[in-house]
């Protein structure tokens, strides 16, 4: 959408106000609220100066940036009384006015313009799945001694939160964000999953999201909780409107898509890393991953999905260590993964490059577990971070700063 058509569309709409908001670095939503009158055309050049606080590695500091609106990037906010239009905002110096490395969004972007210049792909498509947990409202009434397998996908009484995850999806369609399907999950209290969609409006459209779950669950008295579930994005890459990842070899894959699980794998530590690294997150945390291709392994970094109506598109499931983080930075690190495998080949074991048949049965190919301590990750990013600089995809300030939020 241009900015003439975001201007006709708030007088359309009756829209009051603008909030312009902005990610940082930690992954948490940062907005300024302007009249509509002061949203012009000229704006989504000039943007809006600035004071913002950023959470750093000794405590906080404030700079002075511009805003810059997104014409492309917008919601409606559907929980204020006042009709009000959420535009998210690339942030810029404001002496150099060059795009700052503290743009996380703008990391992602130009995750996806390397990929098109490198001529592998021309676009990525991903689901991106949210799981998230809250307070019982029941307690006295639900039963937590039930199996997980009993919870998985359950309904009736042992799915406390359905009434929630309806009215989340109607808010969120009222924003302009379509759900793909929600359920109880295995691992957590719920889970909602959007897409297929592109970098960077899908990782826009979660944070919309989380948006909505916190306040949804302050309106109705209760909180979201923090939780040891993990959460996935399940990747195509498609050149011409096919996937490249699909092909004749094992598990339906193409010998490029095998590469591209041979960079995750390559590069794991460093993917664990980025998402792990925010400030104030314990650092006495320890990381396990199965190096397993096997959707019934509990901690598989990256899984094969069937799940496709068309059997020619294969999908690859990756896993981070973390449902809240910067997902910007975390999408971006794994297609620059993706692309490193392909590029340089990066062979996958043997052992894992099982059969089809092999994925239905309930024993893993193959099982190779590997826990990290937080040092561990921080020296992985600090010694395996090329990989996310070509193509200037990540600068040296934003990997320098990522690496010390790993610090004790």
């Amino acid at each position: 959408m241009k900015p003439k058509a975001v201007l006709a569309y708030c007088r359309e709409k009756g829209i009051r106000a603008i909030d312009l908001r902005f990610v940082d670095l930690g992954g948490d939503w940062k907005h300024v609220t302007i009249p509509v009158g002061s949203l012009t055309e000229n704006a989504f050049e000039s943007g809006f100066g600035q004071d913002v606080t950023l959470r750093g590695v000794a405590g906080e500091w404030r700079q002075q940036v511009v805003l810059v609106p997104i014409a492309e990037a917008h919601f409606v906010d559907p929980m204020l009384e006042q009709p009000t239009l959420v535009i998210l905002s690339g942030i810029v110096d404001s002496q150099s006015r060059e795009e700052s490395w503290l743009d996380s969004r703008a990391v992602a972007a130009r995750s996806v313009q390397y990929l098109q210049s490198t001529g592998i792909a021309d676009s990525v498509q991903a689901r991106l799945f949210q799981p998230f947990s809250l307070q019982k409202t029941r307690a006295e009434n639900f039963d937590d001694s039930v199996p997980a397998s009993r919870l998985f996908l359950a309904c009736n009484g042992h799915d406390e939160d359905f009434p929630f995850r309806c009215k989340l999806a109607s808010l969120a369609a009222e924003a302009g964000i379509i759900i793909d399907r929600h359920y109880r999950s295995d691992q957590s209290t719920s889970e909602i999953v959007l897409g297929p969609s592109g970098l960077p409006d899908l990782c826009d459209d979660l944070m919309m999201i989380r948006y909505l779950i916190d306040q949804v669950s302050v309106e109705q008295g209760r909180r979201r909780i923090d939780s040891e579930a993990v959460t996935a994005t399940q990747w195509m890459l498609m050149r011409s409107g096919e996937s490249i990842l699909s092909g004749g070899s094992q598990l339906g894959l193409s010998e490029i898509g095998w590469y591209a699980i041979g960079g995750i794998f390559e590069h794991a530590a460093t993917l664990a890393a980025v998402a792990l690294a925010t400030p104030g997150r314990s650092c006495d945390t320890e990381y396990r991953w199965s190096r397993s291709l096997h959707p019934g392994d509990p901690n598989p970094l990256c899984n094969v999905i069937f799940g496709y109506q068309d059997p020619r598109h294969r999908a690859l499931e990756v896993r981070s260590p973390t449902v809240d983080g910067n997902p910007y930075l975390q999408s971006a690190a794994v297609l620059m993964a993706m692309l490193d495998g392909i590029q340089n080949k990066c062979a996958v074991p043997h052992g894992l490059r099982g059969r089809e048949e092999d994925a239905a049965t309930s024993q893993p190919v193959q099982e190779e577990t590997s826990v990290w301590t937080m040092q561990d990750l921080r020296s992985s990013l600090a010694e395996d971070c090329d990989f996310l600089m070509v193509g200037d995809v990540f600068s040296e300030s934003l990997l320098h700063t990522l690496t010390r939020y790993l610090e004790p």
